[in-house]
């Protein structure tokens, strides 16, 4: 789950789960991916957009190759093919 209070890092302010280490298939706080345990994961920042969890393509291409997926933005209800 992302986007909760990072129960390792309670007592530190910003210690939401917003990053996913690949490694260990977990979400984590910033604090939890400074860490040692971390430093040589590969990670996925992960946002917030109208109460969904998302990803940047960007972000995640580099764990997953879209390369035979059409990629579609959201403008106001319309679908529009990217490029």
């Amino acid at each position: 789950m992302f986007f909760l209070a990072c129960g390792s890092h309670g007592h530190i302010l910003e210690n939401l789960k917003n990053k996913y280490c690949v490694a260990y298939i977990e979400s984590a706080c910033n604090h939890c991916m400074e860490a040692r345990t971390h430093a040589d994961h590969m990670v996925i920042t992960v946002y917030m957009h109208v109460h969904k969890d998302v990803v940047t393509l960007d972000g995640i291409n580099t764990h997953i190759d879209f390369s035979g997926i059409q990629v579609y933005r959201i403008y106001h209800n319309h679908l529009q093919a990217c490029p």
